[in-house]
């Protein structure tokens, strides 16, 4: 591997069948692009590029064709985003199971120049969001209450989310803070608040639903109010929408107020 030590990003998560998906949702090549797609998203969150993959799998009783799909949508998924599959291993379980790490390098020149973290919101930072969520809160309850994916742009962020990659490398250099949207816009300011001792004031309570939808992917981050016009005049040249959810307000010792989180997957 070469990589510099200096902008060394590793991330690492699993995405696992009754947890994060169930089996009859999605094709298993979808499943299996799925697995890494999410794991990717995590290393654009940090205004990373992965550039390796280690692979743990776990495989219920599958045809050798089904384990095929597997692999082959693992391999173009890889191969699409520049990643070298170096490594892993494979187990026999009842159920279906990816865990994955990636490891990459941050974008820039200097050293942690544009690397993006969680800390370094600052009180009268505004916040966006990538993306208008809710969609996939759409396909979600969809499917719990029986209905099947079909091969729609409603469908299609829960089936594949649209990584934002080369708009987080644009803009890294302003960006105070930022993650992706995993568990819904409300769960992850409330990771934010926690970290950075803020408050958000909501700009738009009519969305307070949309933002309990999980399995977004999307980009939430903040960013100085003297740098918005720079942000949008960047995003409308790329194509790519934003939202804007609010502000940081009230620094506090304390974590902030709990938000009360939907949990989908049981």
């Amino acid at each position: 591997m070469h990589i510099k030590k200096s902008t060394l990003a590793i991330a690492s998560d699993g995405f696992c069948e009754g947890v994060h998906f169930k089996r009859e949702w999605l094709s298993l090549a979808q499943i299996a692009q799925k697995a890494l797609l999410v794991n990717i998203s995590d290393m654009i969150a940090m205004n990373a590029r992965a550039k390796y993959a280690l692979l743990s799998i776990t495989l219920p009783n599958l045809a050798p064709r089904e384990i095929v799909a597997i692999a082959d949508a693992l391999s173009t998924t890889a191969k699409k985003h520049g990643i070298a599959l170096i490594g892993g291993d494979t187990m026999s379980a009842p159920y279906l199971s990816f865990h994955i790490t990636l490891i990459g390098e941050c974008a820039g020149k200097r050293r942690y120049k544009n690397g993006l973290y969680r800390k370094g919101l600052l009180r009268g930072d505004l916040i966006y969001c990538t993306g208008k969520v809710g969609s996939a809160q759409y396909a979600l309850k969809w499917l719990l209450n029986g209905g099947q994916i079909a091969e729609s742009r409603r469908f299609a962020r829960f089936i594949a989310p649209n990584l934002r990659g080369a708009f987080i490398a644009r803009v890294a250099s302003f960006l105070h803070a930022g993650l992706d949207v995993s568990d819904g816009v409300a769960s992850e300011l409330y990771r934010l608040s926690k970290i950075n001792h803020l408050r958000f004031v909501i700009a738009d309570n009519r969305r307070k639903i949309a933002y309990n939808s999980g399995e977004e992917y999307e980009m939430l981050f903040g960013i100085a109010p003297r740098d918005k016009r720079r942000l949008l005049r960047i995003a409308k040249s790329m194509r790519i929408p934003l939202e804007y959810i609010g502000k940081a307000t009230q620094k506090s010792e304390r974590s902030g107020a709990k938000l009360a989180l939907k949990i989908w997957h049981k």
